[in-house]
């Protein structure tokens, strides 16, 4: 996480959507916790549990999104060709 937000704490911004530029290009960064700190601490499991129910709400809310941010209609995506993501 500190390669994209540096100076960032886990505990302040987890499932909080943050943009990040690496390598000239924007990246849409959701940081959550560990798996393995819920296995260890029921106070960051139900924490997790509600990081993972806001990252389907944000998925669903950019679904229809392009690039710019601006919600398009559903005719409007299918006439955009698809751009192959990268892995980072």
């Amino acid at each position: 996480m500190n390669k994209f937000l540096p100076g960032a704490l886990i505990s302040q911004v987890h499932g909080q959507p943050r943009f990040a530029d690496f390598n000239g290009r924007e990246y849409i960064i959701f940081p959550m916790y560990h798996p393995a700190a819920a296995l260890r601490n029921g106070k960051i499991k139900t924490q997790e549990e509600e990081d993972f129910k806001k990252l389907g709400q944000f998925l669903v809310k950019i679904a229809g999104a392009d690039r710019s941010g601006v919600i398009t209609n559903q005719e409007d995506k299918k006439e955009q060709p698809e751009e192959q993501m990268k892995l980072i």
